[in-house]
């Protein structure tokens, strides 16, 4: 999701850079599609823009499409849309989910945008993007997990409705995911990873917890000592990517092995032991 400007310059003023978008069924009409309304520059008003009983859209939603074997792979927009800050209103979806409705509009609606991009391309095999939430459901729904909506709900969504599922093989820890195919070819989900890195990064600095790695207790503090950058360990802003950055990436450390071996320490009732040998002990 981008930030987007409700007007734009152009040889003949200023133009209204479009209505929001709503997808097929909902209660709101499609307002993305209507023409531009401009008017000739004069001396007092440099701009006419027609904008009664039309909603402005506040931010944009891009899916894009990139090739990740090629190091330097084109980036191609298939498909912008103008979408509006609040969601957009869907009687079924109203009707159908009752008071649950007004927490997961926003998810329903990325749900049936996403689906109708989806549905048009002829090939497709990782799906990549944040955390936020109204992308739970397209996310979910690329792992294998149930979306919480009725069936008649999921039959209105493209592609997401064909989506068949096989559960993995069993394991000595269990995983909440299954396979997804469509049309028999697998179909896969990937957090973005600047954002998976926040939310790791968020993990690390919360004082009321300490996280495990596997059978490990995890302290970063003790990498303090070994340079780690005030500003990573604190995390003053935690949707800050480069601050993030900075606690995971081990920049500012003279060793980045040993700063894992900090983190990674034996907790016994007040004492932690920090088995860290020195390198003139290697």
């Amino acid at each position: 999701m981008v930030g987007s400007f409700n007007f734009g310059q152009t040889s003949k003023g200023h133009i209204l850079a479009g209505g929001c978008h709503r997808p097929p069924g909902f209660t709101e009409a499609d307002e993305s599609q209507i023409p531009l309304q401009t008017g000739e520059p004069t001396e007092e008003q440099n701009y006419i823009i027609k904008t009664e009983n039309i909603v402005k859209a506040r931010e944009v939603e891009c899916f894009l499409i990139w090739d990740p074997t090629i190091e330097h792979s084109p980036v191609l927009d298939a498909a912008t849309y103008p979408v509006p800050f609040k969601a957009s209103l869907d009687d079924r979806f109203q009707e159908s989910m009752g008071n649950k409705a007004k927490t997961s509009a926003g998810k329903w609606e990325a749900l049936m945008r996403a689906g109708i991009v989806f549905d048009k391309l002829k090939v497709m095999k990782f799906h990549i993007s944040d955390a936020h939430a109204s992308h739970d459901w397209v996310g979910a729904a690329m792992l294998g997990r149930n979306i919480p909506i009725p069936k008649n709900l999921l039959e209105l969504v493209p592609f997401f409705s064909r989506l068949t599922k096989e559960d993995l093989p069993h394991c000595c820890m269990r995983i909440p995911y299954r396979v997804v195919k469509i049309d028999s070819e697998t179909v896969h989900h990937i957090p973005g990873v600047f954002h998976a890195q926040k939310n790791f990064a968020e993990e690390l600095r919360k004082h009321l917890k300490t996280l495990r790695l596997g059978k490990k207790w995890s302290d970063p503090s003790g990498a303090l000592d070994l340079g780690l950058f005030l500003l990573g360990y604190i995390g003053p802003d935690g949707m800050s990517d480069f601050q993030a950055a900075l606690l995971c990436a081990g920049f500012g450390l003279e060793d980045f092995v040993y700063y894992i071996l900090m983190c990674l320490v034996l907790r016994t009732t007040k004492i932690v032991l920090l088995l860290v040998p020195s390198p003139s002990e290697g």
